[in-house]
Protein backbone atom coordinates (compact mmCIF):
# COMPACT_ATOMS: atom_id res chain seq x y z
CA UNK A 1 0.00 0.00 0.00
CA UNK A 2 1.21 3.50 -0.72
CA UNK A 3 -0.37 6.94 -0.85
CA UNK A 4 0.31 10.63 -0.41
CA UNK A 5 -1.44 12.47 2.43
CA UNK A 6 -1.98 16.06 3.42
CA UNK A 7 -3.77 17.12 6.58
CA UNK A 8 -5.15 20.63 6.28
CA UNK A 9 -4.45 21.96 9.76
CA UNK A 10 -1.84 24.03 11.55
CA UNK A 11 -1.01 21.16 13.91
CA UNK A 12 1.30 18.25 13.13
CA UNK A 13 -1.14 15.36 12.58
CA UNK A 14 -0.24 11.68 11.97
CA UNK A 15 -2.67 9.92 9.58
CA UNK A 16 -3.21 6.21 10.28
CA UNK A 17 -4.34 3.74 7.62
CA UNK A 18 -5.95 0.51 8.79
CA UNK A 19 -7.92 -2.40 7.40
CA UNK A 20 -10.99 -3.96 9.03
CA UNK A 21 -11.89 -7.45 7.86
CA UNK A 22 -15.48 -8.64 7.99
CA UNK A 23 -15.11 -12.00 9.67
CA UNK A 24 -13.51 -11.12 12.94
CA UNK A 25 -14.20 -7.40 13.16
CA UNK A 26 -10.58 -6.97 14.16
CA UNK A 27 -8.77 -3.93 12.83
CA UNK A 28 -5.17 -4.17 11.63
CA UNK A 29 -3.01 -1.09 11.19
CA UNK A 30 -1.32 -0.99 7.80
CA UNK A 31 0.71 2.16 8.37
CA UNK A 32 1.13 5.15 10.64
CA UNK A 33 2.27 8.05 8.48
CA UNK A 34 4.71 10.72 9.62
CA UNK A 35 3.18 13.93 10.87
CA UNK A 36 1.93 16.42 8.31
CA UNK A 37 0.53 19.94 8.53
CA UNK A 38 -0.58 21.35 5.18
CA UNK A 39 2.27 19.53 3.39
CA UNK A 40 2.05 16.40 1.24
CA UNK A 41 3.79 13.39 2.74
CA UNK A 42 4.28 10.01 1.08
CA UNK A 43 3.54 6.87 3.10
CA UNK A 44 4.05 3.24 2.26
CA UNK A 45 3.35 0.05 4.23
CA UNK A 46 2.71 -3.66 3.89
CA UNK A 47 -0.08 -5.86 5.17
CA UNK A 48 0.21 -9.61 4.88
CA UNK A 49 -2.95 -11.66 4.61
CA UNK A 50 -2.58 -14.94 6.49
CA UNK A 51 -4.76 -17.97 7.24
CA UNK A 52 -6.52 -16.07 10.02
CA UNK A 53 -7.87 -13.68 7.36
CA UNK A 54 -8.93 -16.22 4.73
CA UNK A 55 -12.58 -16.39 5.77
CA UNK A 56 -13.12 -12.63 5.46
CA UNK A 57 -16.07 -11.78 3.22
CA UNK A 58 -15.00 -8.17 2.79
CA UNK A 59 -12.43 -5.66 3.91
CA UNK A 60 -12.74 -1.96 4.65
CA UNK A 61 -9.77 0.39 4.37
CA UNK A 62 -10.03 3.33 6.78
CA UNK A 63 -8.05 6.49 7.45
CA UNK A 64 -7.87 8.04 10.88
CA UNK A 65 -6.62 11.32 12.24
CA UNK A 66 -6.84 12.28 15.88
CA UNK A 67 -8.58 15.58 15.15
CA UNK A 68 -12.28 16.13 14.44
CA UNK A 69 -11.85 19.47 12.65
CA UNK A 70 -9.07 18.66 10.16
CA UNK A 71 -9.50 17.71 6.54
CA UNK A 72 -7.37 14.93 5.07
CA UNK A 73 -6.46 14.88 1.38
CA UNK A 74 -5.36 11.57 -0.13
CA UNK A 75 -3.68 11.18 -3.52
CA UNK A 76 -1.83 8.53 -5.55
CA UNK A 77 -3.31 5.57 -3.66
CA UNK A 78 -1.88 2.23 -4.72
CA UNK A 79 -2.47 -1.37 -3.61
CA UNK A 80 0.02 -3.88 -4.99
CA UNK A 81 -0.29 -7.64 -4.66
CA UNK A 82 3.09 -8.90 -3.45
CA UNK A 83 2.70 -12.58 -2.83
CA UNK A 84 0.65 -15.63 -3.24
CA UNK A 85 0.61 -19.33 -2.82
CA UNK A 86 3.93 -21.04 -2.33
CA UNK A 87 5.65 -22.34 -5.44
CA UNK A 88 9.02 -23.11 -3.86
CA UNK A 89 10.13 -25.47 -1.13
CA UNK A 90 13.40 -25.13 0.75
CA UNK A 91 14.94 -28.32 2.01
CA UNK A 92 16.30 -28.23 5.53
CA UNK A 93 20.05 -28.15 5.92
CA UNK A 94 21.24 -31.58 4.99
CA UNK A 95 24.31 -33.69 5.48
CA UNK A 96 26.17 -35.47 2.73
CA UNK A 97 25.08 -39.08 2.18
CA UNK A 98 27.64 -41.88 2.36
CA UNK A 99 27.80 -42.00 -1.46
CA UNK A 100 28.59 -38.26 -1.68
CA UNK A 101 25.08 -37.23 -2.73
CA UNK A 102 22.59 -34.95 -0.98
CA UNK A 103 18.84 -35.33 -0.50
CA UNK A 104 18.07 -32.72 -3.16
CA UNK A 105 19.96 -34.91 -5.65
CA UNK A 106 17.10 -37.41 -5.33
CA UNK A 107 14.57 -34.94 -6.74
CA UNK A 108 14.23 -34.02 -10.41
CA UNK A 109 11.94 -32.42 -12.95
CA UNK A 110 8.48 -34.05 -13.17
CA UNK A 111 8.94 -35.90 -9.85
CA UNK A 112 5.84 -35.81 -7.65
CA UNK A 113 5.74 -34.62 -4.06
CA UNK A 114 2.94 -35.43 -1.64
CA UNK A 115 2.02 -32.28 0.28
CA UNK A 116 0.26 -33.35 3.44
CA UNK A 117 -3.06 -31.87 4.47
CA UNK A 118 -3.26 -28.47 6.15
CA UNK A 119 -6.32 -29.81 7.99
CA UNK A 120 -7.07 -33.08 9.79
CA UNK A 121 -8.79 -34.41 6.65
CA UNK A 122 -6.61 -36.58 4.43
CA UNK A 123 -8.52 -35.53 1.33
CA UNK A 124 -7.00 -32.04 1.68
CA UNK A 125 -3.55 -33.37 0.76
CA UNK A 126 -2.10 -32.48 -2.64
CA UNK A 127 0.32 -33.87 -5.16
CA UNK A 128 2.71 -31.34 -6.66
CA UNK A 129 5.09 -31.78 -9.59
CA UNK A 130 8.63 -30.45 -9.58
CA UNK A 131 9.67 -27.97 -12.26
CA UNK A 132 13.31 -27.65 -11.16
CA UNK A 133 15.78 -28.18 -8.31
CA UNK A 134 18.63 -25.78 -7.62
CA UNK A 135 21.65 -27.98 -6.79
CA UNK A 136 23.43 -25.15 -4.95
CA UNK A 137 20.60 -24.07 -2.63
CA UNK A 138 18.39 -27.18 -2.58
CA UNK A 139 15.36 -25.03 -3.48
CA UNK A 140 12.66 -27.01 -5.26
CA UNK A 141 10.44 -25.02 -7.63
CA UNK A 142 7.03 -26.54 -8.35
CA UNK A 143 5.10 -26.42 -11.62
CA UNK A 144 1.98 -25.08 -9.87
CA UNK A 145 1.58 -23.28 -6.51
CA UNK A 146 0.46 -25.24 -3.45
CA UNK A 147 -3.21 -24.53 -2.77
CA UNK A 148 -2.91 -24.06 1.00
Amino acid sequence: FSASFRVVNSNNINPIISIRLVVSGIEYTIIKCPGTNNQWTYCTGNFQMTEQHEDATSARIMTYINDDSSIIDISNVSFVYQGGRSIQLVLEEEEENSDGSFSHDCWGKEAEILVTSHTIRHEDSQIAKIESVDPDTGIITLQEPINK
